[in-house]
C-alpha cells in the first residue's frame, strides 16, 4: 500500500533536489545525525532565543539548580549531596541523584558569572531538546515521508506545552529525550540500549520509567510470547531498580492532606488547558474505536507505534493514580504531557489519513 503521506513530499521527487538528496545519503551517518542535530538546535535556539536571558524561575531555583551550585561549591561530592536535606527541608538534596544535577554542577564549575551560568546551562538544555526532537523524525521517518516526518517534529516543538519546556532548566526535557531514545531503540529491537536509556531517564525522576514500559508494553503486543516477556521483565529492570534509590535514601516530596477526588478532578481538567493534545486525542478516539478502513494501521510498522502511543497513555495513567495513592498528593501539571506530544500528533495523522484514504477509495470506486 503506498504512504499517505507521500503526498505531502513530492517536491522531493522533483529533479532539482536529486543531487541534494544524492550528496546527503552519501555522507557518513555520523555527519547526517550531526548536522540534523545542529539544525535542530540552531531552531531550537531562534525559537526561544528570548528565554535565554530571563531570570531563574520557580521550578529552576528549587530543584536542580540549589543541587548543582552546592556541587561546584563543595568540590563535587555527590555522595555528600545525596546526605542534604529535601527542598521542603530547607536544604539542596531534592534531585542529587539525578545525573541533570550533576550536569547543572558541572556548567556552574566553569562558568564565571551568573549570566554565563543561566545563558550557558539554558543552552545546553536546548540542545538536549534538540536530540529529542531528532528522535520524532526517527520515530516517524519509517513510516511517513521525509516532509510529514519534518512537519511532526515541527509541530511537537510548536505545542505551548513543549515550547515552554524547551526555554526551561527543568527535568521534562531530559526525559523526554532519553525516552524518545528508548523508544527507537527498541522499536531497532535494541533492547540492551532501551534498557540504558529508559534507566537513565528514571535517573531524573521516576515518571521517566513510563517511555520504556510504553516500547516493553508495545513489543510485547506484537509478539506475545514467554520470550518476550522475560526480555521485557529484564529491560525494565535497571530502570526500577534506579526508581527505587529514592525509597533508599529515603527521598519522598512531602506528603498532603488534599482531597483525593478533587486532586483528580483537577488533574483531569488539565487536558483541556492543552487544546492541541485534546483536539488529537479526539480524533483518537472518534476514528480509533471505529473498524479499520483503508487497512494501514494493520501495517506492523505503524501498528506497534499505535501500540506506543496506547501503552504510553495507559501506563501514564497508572503511574499518576498509583502516586496519588501511595507516593504524594500532587496536582497534575500540564508539563507531565511533553512525553505523550509526539505520540498523540502521529496518532490522530494516522487516523486522519486512515479515513481521508478510505474517502479516495471509494471516490475512485465511484468513478
Amino acid at each position: 500500500m503506498s504512504n499517505p503521506t507521500s503526498a505531502l513530499d513530492s517536491t522531493d521527487q522533483q529533479p532539482k533536489f536529486s543531487g541534494v538528496r544524492r550528496r546527503w545519503d552519501a555522507l557518513p551517518p555520523i555527519a547526517r545525525t550531526l548536522i540534523s542535530w545542529l539544525g535542530l538546535f540552531a531552531g531550537v535556539v531562534l525559537l526561544k532565543r528570548d528565554a535565554l536571558l530571563l531570570p531563574a524561575s520557580w521550578d529552576e531555583s528549587w530543584a536542580v539548580l540549589p543541587g548543582g551550585l552546592w556541587l561546584s561549591d563543595n568540590g563535587f561530592d555527590i555522595l555528600g549531596l545525596i546526605r542534604q536535606p529535601l527542598h521542603f527541608e530547607f536544604g539542596p538534596g531534592t534531585y542529587s541523584a539525578a545525573p541533570v544535577t550533576w550536569m547543572t554542577g558541572i556548567v556552574a564549575t566553569f562558568a564565571r558569572s551568573t549570566s554565563v551560568f543561566l545563558v550557558s546551562l539554558r543552552l545546553v538544555h536546548m540542545a538536549i531538546g534538540a536530540v529529542g526532537l531528532r528522535e520524532v523524525y526517527r520515530f516517524a521517518r519509517p513510516v511517513w515521508s521525509p516532509t510529514a516526518s519534518a512537519g511532526l517534529v515541527a509541530a511537537t516543538a510548536l505545542v505551548p506545552v513543549m515550547n515552554a519546556q524547551l526555554g526551561f532548566m527543568y527535568l521534562e526535557i531530559p526525559i523526554f529525550t532519553t525516552g524518545m531514545l528508548a523508544i527507537n531503540a527498541g522499536l531497532a529491537s535494541r533492547w540492551g540500549k532501551a534498557a540504558f536509556w529508559g534507566a537513565l531517564a528514571t535517573s531524573f525522576k521516576a515518571s521517566g520509567i513510563l517511555s520504556l514500559g510504553a516500547i516493553v508494553s508495545a513489543g510485547f503486543l506484537a509478539q506475545r510470547t514467554m520470550e518476550s516477556f522475560r526480555r521485557s521483565v529484564l529491560v525494565v529492570l535497571p530502570a526500577i531498580a534506579i526508581g527505587l534509590i529514592p525509597v533508599l535514601l529515603d527521598k519522598f516530596m512531602a506528603m498532603t492532606e488534599r482531597d483525593l477526588g478533587h486532586l483528580l478532578w483537577v488533574s483531569g481538567l488539565q487536558i483541556f488547558r492543552i487544546p492541541e493534545i485534546a483536539i488529537a486525542l479526539l480524533f483518537i478516539v472518534l476514528f480509533g474505536i471505529l473498524p479499520d478502513r483503508s487497512g494501514r494501521s494493520s501495517e506492523p510498522d505503524v501498528r506497534i507505534r499505535l501500540d506506543v502511543m496506547a501503552s504510553l497513555i495507559l501506563v501514564f495513567i497508572g503511574f499518576y493514580l498509583f502516586t496519588l495513592s501511595f507516593v504524594a498528593r500532587t496536582f497534575f501539571l500540564p508539563r507531565y504531557f511533553i512525553m505523550i506530544v509526539p505520540f498523540v500528533l502521529f496518532a490522530a495523522w494516522e487516523v486522519v489519513q486512515d479515513d481521508s484514504a478510505l474517502e479516495s477509495q471509494l471516490s475512485l470506486q465511484a468513478c
